[in-house]
């Protein structure tokens, strides 16, 4: 399981981040799994501009450098849009709407394997 935290605040963005790496996990994206809960993301490693096309619900959207600075934020976005990738950027990470509300442009974010005990 991985845990998506802010660097310098320390606060948890998604308790839950599912990796998504292969080529057809991260074109699926969203559209393949159950509709994110609080406290659940995607992340597409490697990954660049995404689409909201055939979802039923808005998403908050985080490009991500190669140090996983974050380049750019996109709040709600609705379905049937795209999110343009900024020049840079190396990942993305999907999150429920709202998800995102305290994470800004230049925040560095950590993205931690926790164990189960």
């Amino acid at each position: 399981m991985r845990v998506l935290r802010v660097a310098g605040s320390g606060r948890v963005v998604a308790r839950n981040l599912y990796h998504a790496r292969s080529f057809w996990d991260r074109g699926l994206g969203l559209l393949a799994r159950p509709r994110l809960r609080s406290g659940e993301g995607l992340w597409l490693d490697p990954g660049g501009g995404i689409h909201t096309w055939a979802m039923r619900y808005p998403i908050d959207v985080l490009f991500l450098d190669h140090e996983r600075a974050v380049l750019r934020v996109l709040r709600g976005l609705p379905p049937w849009r795209l999110g343009w990738a900024p020049r840079g950027t190396r990942s993305v990470v999907e999150l429920p709407a709202g998800a995102a509300s305290a994470v800004r442009e230049g925040d560095g974010l950590i993205i931690e394997t926790e164990t189960r005990r």
